[in-house]
């Protein structure tokens, strides 16, 4: 039954997920994309908090990878066109803090970040929104808190760049 919930709940990412591959083929640098996935995925996660809560952080989150492949054998996606493999690495990971440090890792290939400040913000980052959407399945306005999730994202970031004597969004 759990695994039954976890496919039908993919469904309710499909568009999350088309979004994401256009936003990886976009010509936006690292940081731009780092930020702005985290943005795609709250304006859809506090539409739905309960199902993407569920899926990252609680009870389907063990059927997750079983969920993506099953639906996926019958409603493919398009995905990334510049960078095919790298997506399907990236949606087939269940666990939301590996998928976030696969990403920041590039921003180590490219200097701008330690791998320490990679494995801080794949386990901050990911617990941040995890307080909020839990917050906003309490009866937190949920808008405000898709706001604040993604300013406390932002500014995360923006301490390990400066940190890292880089400007705020500049490669």
């Amino acid at each position: 039954m759990e695994n039954l919930i976890a496919v039908a709940s993919i469904k309710f990412m499909k568009e999350y997920i088309n979004d994401y591959g256009k936003l990886m083929d976009s010509d936006y640098g690292f940081p731009e994309v780092y930020i702005e996935g985290w943005k795609l995925f709250n304006s859809y996660a506090f539409v739905d908090p309960d199902i993407y809560y569920g899926l990252f952080w609680g009870e389907y989150q063990g059927s997750y990878c079983n969920a993506m492949e099953e639906y996926y054998e019958l409603f493919p996606v398009a995905g990334s066109k510049k960078y095919p493999a790298r997506f399907l690495t990236l949606f087939s990971s269940g666990d939301i803090y590996e998928r976030d440090l696969q990403v920041l890792r590039l921003a180590c290939d490219k200097n701008l970040m330690s791998e320490a400040d990679a494995v801080y913000l794949s386990r901050s980052n990911p617990l941040i929104v995890k307080g909020i959407i839990l917050e906003a399945l309490n009866n937190k306005e949920r808008k405000q808190a898709e706001k604040e999730a993604n300013q406390l994202l932002r500014q995360n970031l923006e301490l390990i760049l400066q940190r890292n004597n880089l400007n705020k969004f500049d490669e």
